[in-house]
């Protein structure tokens, strides 16, 4: 199974590669808080290309403009389910 998951990785390092850098491409940082439509986006579009399904599902925020956005997707169904999990808003940058 190592073998497997390890040549599979090694097989798609270009497309994950490319697929990190138009995340890091979207200014999402917190404060202020801004392009988070624009991540959703990026995620569910590659979630789509890769044969997975999602939903972008808004989540309605007190004092914001737009609402937030989380994207949510699984595989498999039963005991068996992929589920992947994360956050998509980062400390700002510092540039010293």
């Amino acid at each position: 199974m190592r073998d497997l998951i390890v040549s599979t990785i090694s097989s798609r390092m270009e497309e994950m590669i490319d697929f990190a850098s138009r995340l890091i491409a979207v200014p999402t940082e917190n404060p202020p808080g801004q392009q988070y439509h624009a991540c959703v986006e990026v995620i569910s579009k590659e979630l789509r290309r890769i044969g997975l399904g999602c939903e972008v599902l808004d989540v309605p925020s007190k004092g914001v403009r737009e609402p937030l956005q989380y994207v949510r997707s699984f595989r498999g169904t039963g005991q068996h389910k992929l589920y992947f999990h994360g956050h998509y808003d980062v400390v700002p940058a510092s540039v010293e």
